[in-house]
């Protein structure tokens, strides 16, 4: 007489197969997961770094600009040449008449050392700003060298943290200090989306030193 398990042979070896596969792709499923909520956690701490450096930045412009102000002995990056010199090396100048003399000293449409003068407003993206990164000013290249800690806490200052300082005239025809607006751009590697900041500053010409922010946004990819 047959027993009752002789009925339906061969079902163990398949049943076993099937378990293993659905655990397998539950191992798989979960693999996955954990490796996208990597990615984003990855992303995102790059995103902040990279947005802390582009703030940063911002700061050592204006540090920059301000080396421009004041009655005390200065660079040639940092002191407006006379009318009548000839002038070979980008400055810095919150004045009309250093506008003037700077875009004679620029090629057209053209940064130097991270100095722009140029004739319109560009809306340009944050893309083609990368594309520029070898005319710009790096952080702490002008400024003072306490920035080397600042380096130490966000590398991305040091390795792929720069700046634009671009000039133009007022508006107001009544003003004789010029607007700068500071492109701020960091890239946390060189394969992710950089962040570039925008702001407009202007310096206070009737003290000797200082200067306001206008305005400031974020530039799109």
């Amino acid at each position: 007489m047959k027993s009752q398990s002789d009925k339906h042979p061969g079902w163990a070896l398949p049943t076993v197969m099937a378990v293993l596969a659905l655990c397998a792709l539950s191992a798989l499923s979960l693999t996955r997961g954990l490796w996208l909520h990597a990615s984003v956690m990855r992303s995102d701490g790059d995103e902040w770094r990279a947005r802390a450096a582009a703030e940063a930045l911002l700061k050592d412009a204006e540090q920059d600009l301000l080396a421009s102000t004041g009655s005390t002995p200065k660079d040639n990056r940092h002191t407006t040449p006379s009318p009548d010199a000839s002038s070979t090396t980008p400055f810095i100048s919150h004045r009309l008449e250093g506008l003037a003399l700077l875009r004679k000293t620029l090629p057209s449409g053209t940064c130097w050392q991270g100095i722009c003068a140029p004739s319109a407003l560009d809306s340009a993206s944050a893309a083609q700003w990368l594309q520029r990164i070898n005319s710009a000013a790096h952080y702490g290249q002008f400024t003072t060298p306490g920035t080397i800690w600042d380096k130490r806490v966000n590398p991305i200052l040091s390795d792929r943290g720069v700046y634009w300082l671009e000039t133009f005239a007022n508006a107001d025809t009544t003003q004789n200090a010029v607007l700068w607006r500071i492109t701020a751009l960091a890239q946390a590697t060189p394969s992710s989306t950089p962040v570039v900041l925008q702001a407009w500053w202007q310096a206070n010409l009737n003290s000797t030193m200082g200067g306001r922010w206008l305005s400031w946004h974020e530039v799109l990819p």
